[in-house]
């Protein structure tokens, strides 16, 4: 499929960070490497017929968000590509019209207007279909003019829901973070007990089992009981993680031999959870079990590793609440590789066991480069959350947002040098980023719980600058935005 591109250049700077997927009719999604050469921007999908294109484009005043065109035909004659993108937009914002209708009424006349504007605009770059050029440069209009009625739309319908949420004392939202870094004292524990409803202890079998057979527990013993003694709320973190810098390295002799390879795994989860039962409730099993970073496995063997962690688990304790958390929500996979099993369809087989799967975690990190990590606008983000409601699991919803754009040797992401947010990265801009989509999240009857990927910026969180606090622990401005949603909509509000 083929797509002309103007003005010329638009997407060539973008060739490490564009993200791109087609989206087939029964929700199946390819990602699939783009060809860029001047003007024309192609994708290699014979065996598609019919879909949509979903991909990071530059928006004006938006950043570099994910913009799908409607449904398309796989045709030799190249699409206008800005022209399909307004389409798409236009299309997606009449349909997200419609569901609401019901739950908002009385829509400001300056909606109307945008819409109406990015419709018109639509229109006429049609009929400049043979001026490709002309064409584009209405369909940017259009498409820019669509993103600002769709935002205008979502803070109208979250404000709507947030109050009337309120009114009706819904069930609290959890606002927790994760413990990137041990815990340096004092002030850090009364921060985390006046900030949070909940912390999430990251559990490394790399550093718990660096030599097979040999477990250390002090570390993890100290900051649960640590925890225990202030009456901070825990839970889990993975307890596996089938990528490289989790997984002790021992443990890949094994991938080979897979029924040892289970019960390794197996015993593992019983040793952790047998341990800490008593103490914490809710467990996080596995993470990036979709991926083949570690283990040259199918997907589907992955699965099985997985239900069998669930099954052991749950065999422990029958009242524990099991969850695992899925890396690319979209089913975008690291090095535009097709994933043989979309993420919702995997969570359904697994659900299929029986292993009694009680929660999901989705993970939506934004303004770091490569990695699959899908930048999103409010509409997105709502349609994604929307989609996921089809597995009927209470979901936790995990963000990270950089406040530097400066690079951290050694650390495990690169951040975007193009913003894909609406600004470039700094303190402001992540309070800002929170302000903007953690209102959109807490209305979703689907989300039990937000959490931040990181407390502390240090040199071994998975995102980095993505902290609440800074390296010397001085709070950043963020905090008092996520603390001011924990204490409207959490526990006890």
């Amino acid at each position: 499929m083929k797509f002309l591109v103007y003005p010329k250049g638009l997407l060539q700077n973008l060739s490490e960070d564009l993200i791109a997927f087609f989206r087939s009719a029964d929700g199946s999604v390819t990602t699939v490497d783009p060809v860029i050469e001047e003007n024309l921007i192609s994708f290699s999908c014979e065996k598609i017929d019919f879909a949509s294109l979903s991909l990071s484009c530059p928006v004006e005043g938006f950043g570099i968000p994910l913009v799908s065109t409607g449904f398309l035909e796989n045709r030799t004659e190249p699409y206008v590509l800005l022209v399909e993108l307004a389409r798409g937009k236009i299309s997606s914002l009449r349909n997200m019209r419609q569901e609401w209708s019901e739950d908002i009424h009385d829509i400001p006349e300056e909606f109307h207007r945008l819409h109406n504007e990015a419709y018109q605009l639509f229109t006429q770059s049609i009929f400049h279909k043979d001026d490709p050029e002309q064409a584009s440069e209405l369909g940017s209009k259009s498409l820019v003019l669509a993103f600002q009625a769709s935002e205008y739309l979502c803070q109208f319908y979250v404000n709507k829901q947030l109050v009337s949420n309120v009114r009706s004392s819904t069930e609290a939202k959890h606002l927790g973070t994760v413990l990137n870094s041990p815990i340096s004292g004092q002030g850090q524990l009364q921060i985390i007990k006046e900030n949070f409803s909940r912390l999430c202890l990251p559990i490394k079998w790399n550093e718990i089992e660096e030599t097979q057979g040999e477990r250390n527990w002090d570390h993890l013993d100290s900051i649960i009981e640590t925890c225990r003694q202030n009456s901070i709320r825990c839970y889990s973190g993975p307890l596996f993680d089938l990528s490289e810098n989790n997984f002790p390295v021992w443990l890949k002799s094994w991938q080979h031999d897979f029924e040892n390879f289970i019960s390794i795994v197996c015993d593992y989860v019983e040793s952790v959870v047998g341990r800490y039962a008593s103490e914490i409730n809710v467990w996080n099993i596995a993470r990036s079990f979709l991926s083949n970073d570690f283990i040259q496995l199918s997907q589907r063997d992955h699965l099985t590793i997985v239900a069998h962690a669930l099954n052991t688990a749950r065999q422990i304790q029958k009242n524990l609440l099991l969850g695992v958390s899925i890396i690319h929500p979209w089913g975008v996979s690291e090095g535009c590789s097709s994933l043989e099993l979309s993420p919702l369809h995997a969570v359904d087989m697994l659900q299929r066991t029986g292993v009694g799967l009680s929660w999901v975690s989705l993970e939506i990190p934004m303004g770091f480069q490569g990695r699959g990590y899908v930048p999103y606008d409010l509409m997105e983000l709502s349609r994604l959350i929307d989609e996921w409601d089809e597995v009927e699991l209470p979901l936790d919803i995990v963000l990270a947002f950089p406040s530097s754009d400066q690079p951290v040797s050694g650390q495990s992401e690169s951040l975007s040098s193009h913003g894909c947010w609406k600004k470039d990265c700094s303190e402001k801009t992540q309070q800002e980023f929170m302000e903007y989509f953690i209102p959109m999240l807490i209305q979703k009857e689907n989300v039990m719980s937000v959490t931040w990927e990181g407390l502390t910026d240090s040199s071994e969180m998975k995102f980095p600058h993505s902290g609440l606090l800074r390296e010397d622990e001085a709070e950043k401005p963020a905090l008092s935005t996520f603390s001011r949603f924990r204490s409207t909509y959490g526990p006890g509000h």
